[in-house]
């Protein structure tokens, strides 16, 4: 197992992801394989921070902030196809799972929760077609399961 950090969180599993590369101010990604391109991986974790202070500012909710997050860091303003009931850091919270075909077929899977530091944050993990469909859940839970807030 590989313990990773990413953001105010940290999480470990077995399938060796690349170092955090940042995508804007407060989002960062990771790819896997560790040494594909960007573009070229089979699945992505990407998470993103919300300040109180930045929820403020921009006047969004929770809920407004994922539709935000969706539109900017993962291409879509799809509704979602489907729903997970997934259980990060204690608290049951609502993925939704949504398959997009551009630039090519990805699924993703993303939510919004809550640090006890009141920093929100969005995550997106969004695998090839090509996956195996149980592969990436089993990846999905062992990365969901073990986050820890740092």
């Amino acid at each position: 197992m590989k313990k990773y950090h990413i953001v105010n969180l940290q999480f470990e599993t077995d399938v060796l992801f690349s170092e955090p590369q940042k995508l804007g101010l407060d989002a960062y990604t990771m790819i896997y394989p560790d040494k594909a391109n960007i573009g070229e991986e089979l699945i992505s974790l990407n998470f993103v921070e919300y300040t109180k202070k930045a929820m403020e500012e921009m006047q969004m909710t929770p809920e407004e902030f994922l539709e935000y997050a969706k539109n900017v860091f993962f291409a879509t303003g799809k509704n979602p196809d489907s729903i997970k009931k997934r259980a990060i850091l204690g608290k049951e919270i609502q993925s939704q799972i949504i398959n997009k075909t551009i630039p090519k077929p990805i699924m993703l899977e993303t939510g919004i929760f809550k640090l006890n530091s009141g920093i929100y944050v969005v995550y997106g993990i969004e695998s090839q077609e090509e996956m195996d469909k149980q592969e990436v859940e089993r990846i999905t839970l062992s990365v969901l399961n073990s986050l820890q807030e740092i």
